[in-house]
């Protein structure tokens, strides 16, 4: 999937990854052998580096949210949603739309609202 964008969305995808990691305790080494990707690889991404400054595939997003412990559409959704939802001004309405999630933990919707701020706030 390419990244039609200047590359925040996948900063902001990587910079959730890690959040997510660091939340479940997965070293970047057991979560690249649960992606079957490289440790480089996962690396990369949560620094909003992967090589091809695009999105992972639908497939590597998969397998990155099974080794974290998250419903695959978590990763793919995000993916695709956040560069769109962030360029409106209806902030209350994404945080409220997070906080409704009740596929996320409360652990995941607190880091995911939490780094929606801190994106926002950049601004």
């Amino acid at each position: 999937m390419t990244n039609p964008f200047d590359g925040q969305a996948l900063a902001d995808l990587g910079r959730f990854i890690q959040a997510q990691r660091e939340i479940a305790q997965v070293s970047v080494r057991s979560l690249a052998r649960a992606a079957d990707v490289s440790d480089s690889y996962v690396s990369q991404l949560e620094k909003g580096k992967e090589m091809a400054a695009s999105l992972p595939s639908a497939q590597v997003l998969t397998d990155l949210a099974k080794g974290l412990n998250l419903s695959p559409d978590v990763l793919i959704r995000m993916a695709t949603w956040l560069p769109n939802a962030l360029a409106g001004d209806d902030k209350d309405a994404v945080v409220n739309a997070i906080s409704k999630d009740k596929r996320l933990k409360e652990s995941q919707r607190k880091a995911l609202i939490q780094l929606y701020k801190s994106m926002v706030e950049e601004d």
